[in-house]
C-alpha cells in the first residue's frame, strides 16, 4: 500500500515538474511510445506482405 502510495505521488510531482518546465509528461511520452509501437507493428506487416507479393508474382 505505502509503495502504491510512494508511486501515485512520485508520477503526479513528476508529471506537475515536466509541465512546469513546459515538456511532456511521462503519461504523455508513454502515450506517444505506444502510438509508435502500433505503427512500427503496422509498418513490418505491410513489409512482410509487400515481400510476400514480390515473392510469389
Amino acid at each position: 500500500m505505502f509503495k502504491k502510495t510512494l508511486y501515485k505521488i512520485t508520477k503526479a510531482s513528476a508529471d506537475l515538474f515536466c509541465q512546469l518546465l513546459g515538456q511532456p509528461s511521462v503519461s504523455e511520452l508513454k502515450a506517444q511510445l505506444h502510438d509508435k509501437n502500433i505503427q512500427i507493428q503496422k509498418l513490418e506487416e505491410q513489409e512482410k506482405a509487400l515481400y510476400r507479393v514480390m515473392q510469389n508474382p
